[in-house]
This record gives C-alpha cells, sequence and structure tokens, in this order.
C-alpha cells in the first residue's frame, strides 16, 4: 500500500513543484556583492539555468531585476511552455543589501508568473512547492531533495535547512509553500545586510515566529557554484557513511530544537522528543563508526565553501 502511495505521489511530482531561478545579473553597486562583472554572472546564469533543463522535469521560473533578458537564449523551451523568463527593473534598495533584492524576485514571480498562477490554481496552496535555488548556483542532487520526502513533504511549508539555535536557514536551496513565501517577502522591510539581519535570518524568523510546518532536507544539497557575497567557490565532495550520518543527526536535531521554540502544548512536544530521539540514533551510530575508525570526529560538510 505504501509502494501504491508512493508512485501515485511521483506521478504528481511535476504539478506540485515549480523552481524558482533568482537572477541579478547586473548588481550595480550592491553592498557587501564580491562578484560583480555582469558577463561572468551571466554566463554563470546561463549554465545553471541550461543544467536544470537538462536534469529536471520541472517548470522553471527565471527571474531578473536588473533589466538583463536572457529569453532569446531559450526561444524552443519558452515556446513549450517549459520555461517562463521574467524580467524586470528592480533592485533599486542597494543599501539594504541582495537580500532585499532576492525577496523582490520572490514578490514578482509570485505576483507575474503564469507558470506559478497555473499550479496555484490547479494544487491548494499548501501543496505547491517553489523550489528556491540562488540562480548561479548548481544543485546536483536537486531531484534527491524532492523525491526523498515524497509522499510527506505535500505537508510542510518549509523544507530546507534551519538552525534553529541561530535562527539562519539555508537560502541557497529551499523548497517553500506560497503562503510562507507571501509572509517572507511580506517582511522584507526588515532587511538589512549592512546591519547583520540577511535574508537567512528573516527565512527563519517568518517560519518560526509564524509557527510553519518545517522539515529538514534528508540528504545534503550538492551545490556548485561561487558565492556573490564573498566570492568563494562551493565545492561538491564524495559523502562517506559517517558523513551522512551526522548530517542526519544535526538535521533531527535542530528539527527537535525548531519544535522546542513553538508554543508549548502536547503536539509540539510529542515531536520534538521523537525527533530528539531520531537524533540520538544517528548519533551512536556515528560515535560508533568513528571509534572503530580511530576517530573522534569528522567534518560534516559534503558541500563547504574553499
Amino acid at each position: 500500500m505504501f509502494n501504491m502511495i508512493y508512485r501515485r505521489d511521483i506521478q504528481k511530482d511535476k504539478s506540485m513543484y515549480a523552481i524558482l531561478l533568482t537572477a541579478c545579473i547586473d548588481p550595480g553597486g550592491m553592498v557587501l556583492t564580491k562578484l560583480t562583472d555582469p558577463v561572468v554572472r551571466k554566463s554563470q546564469y546561463v549554465e545553471a539555468l541550461e543544467f536544470y533543463l537538462r536534469n529536471t522535469d520541472y517548470p522553471i521560473v527565471f527571474t531578473e531585476n536588473s533589466g538583463n533578458d536572457v529569453s532569446d537564449l531559450f526561444p524552443d523551451e519558452i515556446r513549450s511552455g517549459r520555461l517562463e523568463v521574467l524580467t524586470f527593473e528592480g533592485n533599486k534598495e542597494k543599501t539594504k543589501g541582495k537580500g532585499y533584492g532576492e525577496c523582490e524576485i520572490i514578490e514578482y514571480a509570485l505576483d507575474h508568473s503564469r507558470i506559478i498562477r497555473e499550479r496555484r490554481e490547479r494544487e491548494d496552496d499548501d501543496r505547491l512547492k517553489v523550489i528556491k535555488i540562488t540562480g548561479r548556483l548548481i544543485v546536483e542532487n536537486v531531484g534527491a531533495l524532492t523525491k526523498s520526502h515524497v509522499p510527506f513533504q505535500s505537508h510542510e511549508d518549509l523544507i530546507g535547512r534551519l538552525d534553529s539555535r541561530d535562527f539562519i536557514a539555508l537560502s541557497e536551496v529551499f523548497i517553500a509553500s506560497c503562503p510562507l513565501l507571501r509572509k517572507l517577502v511580506e517582511s522584507k522591510w526588515m532587511l538589512n545586510d549592512s546591519k547583520g539581519f540577511w535574508f537567512e535570518r528573516l527565512l527563519a524568523r517568518v517560519t518560526i515566529s509564524n509557527q510553519f510546518r518545517y522539515f529538514p532536507f534528508v540528504v545534503k544539497p550538492a551545490i556548485r557554484g561561487s558565492s556573490g557575497s564573498l566570492g568563494k567557490t562551493y565545492v561538491i565532495r564524495k559523502q562517506t557513511l559517517r558523513d551522512r550520518l551526522e548530517y542526519k543527526n544535526l538535521a533531527y536535531y535542530n528539527l527537535s530544537l525548531y519544535y522546542q521554540k513553538l508554543a508549548p502544548g502536547i503536539t509540539s512536544s510529542f515531536h520534538r522528543g521523537i525527533y530528539r530521539f531520531k537524533s540520538l540514533i544517528y548519533m551512536a551510530v556515528f560515535r560508533m563508526l568513528s571509534y572503530r575508525k580511530g576517530q573522534s570526529s569528522i567534518g560534516a560538510n559534503d558541500c563547504i565553501k574553499e
């Protein structure tokens, strides 16, 4: 019976998801941004977009906020309806940083995307999931990030990596419901990179303060590309069994902390206990393997910046 449910949800995959690639080809003096060359940035966006067209089946919304249109490079994909390219003149609040611009891009896509509108009409707002990816980055296992949660993730508002201790959420890639994204863009006025309130902090705060349903990626995102803010490179390395165990331990531990921050009650206490127990199991197996190898600890990141 479980396999029947799983196959049915896999068949619904294409209508349940849409990829949103956020882009700013010409940051034009954006604060705290090291990679500013429009030619280099455009080539990275195009490379990433080509990757997702080749390696996923999901519809893609490419939204760019500096008035640089790339639709002439993908006429067949746009004509077929697989790809939608949106371009607008945003990016005006440069002193607030790229996080504010990111929220503007998400807001523009929610308001103007045909792909998102059609899927919202077909699915409930809660069920439709937007896979938000920073447009210059390539998430090589993006398919695994979605399929590894079927059939349960249709009930979650945010699927990603959230550090409940420091109120920070991974922003390079996350999967979100439309109601959560709406709350996020409504709160964009709080963003100010120069003052240390980044997009990652806002995403975590909106999720926790509104008690949205959250679940972590059960596999770690394999990201390659370069950081626009720091100019550093994401490097993918092969994961060992111990890497995977430690990642799951931290994921479930943060999930237990998330429920601890919610309003106290029987439901949140139950979930907190379950996920803390899972975390302890993964940690016990991890430590056993580390002991056998004569190591007390091991790096957990298969996707690191160098």
